[in-house]
């Protein structure tokens, strides 16, 4: 209690140090608990699979989740590593109930195996023998209550694309966000074939489905690798060979080390948790510095106890303790601050932030060492410097405290500037690369335009309701397709091989279908030639390329030149044979970025639409939205009466692919902005104590004849100089993280000098705004005040 009585006694006769020294520690504390909570959610991604260790996605492509439906059971006969398969199959449906319907992006067909191979916890049935029958459905509680309300939804009827009936065999609790999958419904993967409308499960080149193997050991996983090439040739398919990419991903790193889902987030977790761990090596410095800098202050009380029987260890034992009541006062205030800040700061990063998820037993157990370590790291060093010293000096009020001490504190000085420097280098450049994706010329315009998809509608019906809305008076263009710009979305096909450059092992193109008006609405300039026409019959054997394709060809000229691709005849033995696609090239259109700035440009080929297009883009006028909006829907519903109408602008698209690195912008400069405030608490509260030291050679200096002004340079020196030497110590490592983040961008700003030099004048300025409003109201005060005992 004595400990404690002298702590808050200290509060109170040192109001503004104390305010400082409390407030560094909050704000950085604070900032550690977000970060920790967000990299805390990071890292338990999937982990709530009890199997987790022992499942892996086999991938048959790169950059593809999807791999072909035959191959998980194949292997899985094959090989005995392989415990079972559980095969996934995404697709966009119609989901009705009576009167109620709704598209459901979240709709998967789904092996029976995959309710034990993943873990699901059981509202309403059971996992044995679900999914087992072909209308068998499961779905989760949040699905339930949009279709059924509060009433028992076990054993009652989904209707799937108006014409499949399912009975529903149980209810799960909706997955936590956490998962790398968001499934909603699961549907027998036996009923897959009839509602796809194509081969699921018995075709090893169509995209099927996420195949997932549960391992009978999670030490088997490179064995079944090792296998997989042998397994590739055994089944005699030369393209196979050349084209596939099997692979297996451990569940645990499928979210965070890969970029098959995001943006391999392990990077944003290094990045975060560097920014937090220095962030509180700041507070921790910022404590030293600031303890050891007042320590003139309590030099008479420390000689005094020492005269008074005080032994050595009580005395660090005393000043260990203060640290400790300062440490967990602000700990409650941070912990207070972070639980209100919590559900805002979601919505602004769109992270699921979870006090509980803190409050996991190693969580708990972790913060706990690294508290112990930050109080002793904060704590020791001041009690053993303050405790130190001859008694009769320190009754002087003098210490010998030696150079080494300041050196220290000079370092620590230059270290939090440094640190404040390297996070706002981070924080511009975010921002700037930020700022080239919004204002990069794209090679289309994506402004204005509505998106719709037409999901299962026959040809006749997209193209009717196509022409409807191109008689609205503020429409200017549309276009049916099957992809759009920007949406990373494509057929991959294999080249012809004549056309497969020399020397290169890559037979792959990217084509999509498009019709008349795909380059008019959406902005894209033709190069050389023409477009195709679908009033041309023979335009339907005819391709464009983009310039991209163009060189990658080797061609300087499109004119008499022809493109293709090998479409497959399959057998009824399950073989099937190549069937080249071949026609005259009419046109070159200009590259642009169908996928995003993350990848570059691929080459492309172009055809006419072949009945299997599901997305339109129209492009409406500026003007009255609201109205343009309500004139779309009510041809839609007359067009396609019981379908949702569902729409989206192809800026909120963009907009929302870069969203991770908007969000993680803005979060970092949050954390910069805090980064930057430590420091200069810290800077305030040593010139603050360096005043006091120096009064009254302030004083004597003045009474001398010295101007202010060159007091105020005498006494800056030291700490302008300190923060340009930690600026310039500091820009190389932030130079070496922001090179190393770009490179996951094909595309990106070009970095200039003033990206290191502005963080440098802003860190001056601040410094300097503090040196001058404290040192000048030091040089203003009258000498006398300071001079009278001399």
């Amino acid at each position: 209690m004595f400990s404690i009585k002298i702590f808050f006694r200290q509060l109170k006769l040192q109001p503004m140090v104390s305010l400082i020294l409390l407030g560094g520690l909050v704000l950085s504390l604070t900032a550690c608990i977000l970060i920790s909570a967000f990299v805390s959610g990071e890292l338990n991604y999937d982990k709530f699979h009890k199997n987790l260790d022992r499942i892996a996605l086999l991938t048959q492509f790169e950059n593809s989740m999807v791999s072909g439906g035959k191959l998980g059971t194949d292997i899985k006969l094959r090989y005995p590593q392989v415990e079972e398969v559980a095969r996934l199959k995404q697709h966009n449906v119609l989901v009705s109930s009576g009167n109620t319907g709704y598209y459901e992006d979240n709709f998967y067909f789904a092996d029976p195996a995959s309710l034990s191979v993943f873990s699901f916890k059981w509202v309403e049935g059971s996992s044995q023998n679900s999914l087992n029958n072909s209308n068998g459905i499961i779905i989760t509680t949040s699905v339930a209550n949009k279709y059924f309300g509060k009433s028992s939804a076990l054993g009652k009827e989904l209707v799937i694309n108006e014409k499949f009936r399912f009975i529903i065999e149980g209810v799960i609790e909706k997955l936590p966000f956490q998962s790398h999958l968001h499934i909603d419904i699961m549907a027998s993967y036996k009923s897959a074939n009839n509602i796809v409308g194509y081969d699921v499960t018995e075709n090893y080149w169509g995209l099927g489905a996420n195949t997932y193997f549960l391992l009978k050991d999670a030490s088997q996983l490179n064995a079944l690798q090792a296998n997989l090439p042998g397994y590739v040739n055994s089944l005699n398919d030369p393209n196979a060979v050349s084209v596939w990419k099997l692979k297996l991903i451990p569940l645990r790193d499928l979210y965070l080390r890969s970029s098959l889902i995001g943006t391999s987030p392990i990077s944003y977790v290094y990045i975060f948790s560097a920014a937090g761990f220095l962030i509180l090596l700041l507070a921790g410095f910022n404590y030293i510095n600031l303890s050891t800098a007042r320590a003139t202050v309590r030099f008479r009380e420390v000689g005094m106890r020492k005269i008074l029987g005080s032994s050595l260890i009580s005395l660090r034992a005393m000043f260990l303790k203060e640290a400790v009541c300062m440490i967990t006062l602000a700990v409650i205030i941070a912990l207070a601050i972070s639980f209100l800040t919590m559900p805002w700061l979601s919505r602004v990063s769109g992270w699921e932030l979870s006090f509980k998820q803190l409050l996991l037993p190693r969580n708990i157990a972790f913060a706990s060492l690294l508290l112990i370590g930050f109080i002793f790291l904060s704590g020791l060093y001041p009690a053993w410097l303050l405790s130190s010293g001859k008694p009769i000096l320190l009754i002087q009020g003098k210490s010998d405290i030696g150079t080494g001490k300041i050196q220290l504190r000079r370092f620590l000085v230059v270290f939090q500037f440094a640190v404040s420097a390297i996070m706002m280098v981070v924080t511009l450049c975010v921002y700037r690369q930020l700022d080239f994706i919004q204002s990069k010329n794209l090679g289309y315009n994506r402004e204005h335009v509505l998106t719709v998809d037409f999901r299962d509608a026959d040809a006749q019906t997209k193209e009717r309701f196509k022409q409807r809305v191109l008689q609205l008076p503020n429409v200017e263009a549309a276009s049916l397709a099957f992809a759009l710009p920007g949406s990373n979305i494509f057929q991959g096909q294999k080249l012809i091989k004549e056309l497969v450059p020399q020397g290169s092992d890559d037979a792959s193109i990217s084509r999509i279908t498009i019709d008349n008006d795909y380059a008019e609405t959406f902005g894209i300039k033709l190069l050389q030639g023409r477009l195709l026409n679908e009033k041309i019959p023979a335009d339907r054997n005819k391709f464009l390329i983009n310039r991209a394709a163009l060189l990658h060809f080797g061609w300087k000229e499109f004119q008499g030149k022809s493109a293709g691709y090998y479409s497959y005849q399959y057998n009824l033995d399950g073989s099937y044979n190549e069937v080249p696609v071949i026609g005259e090239v009419v046109g070159v259109l200009d590259d642009y970025h169908h996928n995003d700035l993350k990848s570059a440009i691929k080459p492309m080929i172009f055809s006419l639409n072949d009945g299997y297009e599901s997305k339109m883009g129209i492009r409406i006028a500026s003007g009255d939205i609201t109205a343009m909006l309500a004139s779309i829907s009510k041809i839609w519903n007359e067009v396609l009466p019981n379908k949702p109408f569902e729409y989206s602008f192809m800026d909120d698209v963009f907009n929302k692919t870069y969203s991770a690195e908007l969000r993680t912008g803005k979060v970092f400069t949050g954390f910069a902005i805090i980064a930057i405030i430590i420091s200069c608490l810290g800077l305030f509260g040593l010139v603050y104590f360096a005043l006091q030291r120096r009064q009254k050679e302030i004083s004597i200096r003045k009474v001398l004849g010295a101007s202010i002004s060159s007091i105020t340079g005498i006494i800056s020196k030291e700490f302008l100089l300190l923060s340009l030497i930690a600026s310039f110590i500091g820009l190389p490592f932030a130079w070496l993280g922001v090179s190393k983040w770009l490179q996951d961008f094909a595309y990106h700003f070009s970095f200039e000098w003033w990206l290191l030099m502005a963080p440098v004048f802003v860190l001056l300025l601040l410094v300097g705004l503090t040196l001058v409003a404290l040192v000048m109201r030091a040089a203003l005060a009258k000498p006398v005040k300071y001079l009278r005992t001399e």
